[in-house]
């Protein structure tokens, strides 16, 4: 869901505050955490994309490699 002109000048211009919940439904942001649990959800998001960053990284240098060697 994209902001609609007015979502967006409301927000900026009247300086209006937004929970996280509004923000996650506005699509500003992808999920929402809730603090008592936010290091026990967090924390395996994080691995899991470190590991397919390795695996970008990987598929990357193989890529080049193709490229070089034909």
């Amino acid at each position: 869901m994209f902001l609609s002109v007015l979502q967006a000048n409301e927000l900026l211009i009247g300086c209006r505050k937004i929970t996280a919940i509004e923000a996650c439904q506005l699509g500003l942001v992808s999920q929402v955490y809730w603090p008592t649990s936010m290091m026990q959800e967090v924390i395996p998001r994080i691995q899991q994309m470190a590991l397919l960053s390795s695996k970008v990284k990987q598929s990357w240098h193989y890529a080049t490699w193709l490229l070089e060697t034909f």
